[in-house]
């Protein structure tokens, strides 16, 4: 495992988010005006991994934490593939889930694609147990189980 600081995601955060989701993800991409907005009008949290000596962000956690409710969403969670397996989804995971129980939010709740066997890995390792699923959820069709963690 290697060194990493998280913060909390920044304005200036925005062309690396945007650099990440494209080798991450090849649909249900955020695009730069859906970042802006994250950053700065949503009702959402976002945490960024540096590796340690770096500039480079490494990956990010983006949770949406609505008022008047107690269940958080955990939107996206994106590390870059050559960083993989340094714990840092972990790490950006376990960051979250503390700052949203510091806020009171009761439950988290996800979506992951059914075909991710990693992704849920790392979900259950955490806590998460699924409660459901969604035919057709994503762009390109594909399944989504949704998860849930007791905060």
């Amino acid at each position: 495992m290697h060194a990493s600081s998280v913060r909390e995601a920044q304005l200036t955060d925005i062309t690396q988010l945007l650099q990440i989701e494209d080798v991450c993800f090849s649909s249900d991409r955020i695009n730069k005006r859906q970042f802006r907005y994250m950053l700065t009008r949503a009702k959402a949290v976002m945490r960024v991994i540096v590796p340690a000596g770096g500039n480079n962000i490494a990956g990010y956690g983006l949770c949406f934490v609505p008022g008047g409710r107690k269940t958080a969403r955990l939107y996206s969670l994106a590390v870059l593939p050559e960083f993989r397996g340094n714990g840092y989804a972990g790490d950006l995971l376990s960051g979250l889930l503390k700052q949203l129980r510091e806020l009171g939010y009761i439950f988290c709740n996800l979506e992951v694609r059914k075909t991710d066997n990693i992704a849920q890995r790392l979900y259950l390792k955490h806590g998460f147990k699924a409660i459901g699923s969604i035919p057709g959820y994503y762009e390109d069709g594909g399944d989504a189980l949704r998860m849930r963690k007791e905060l």
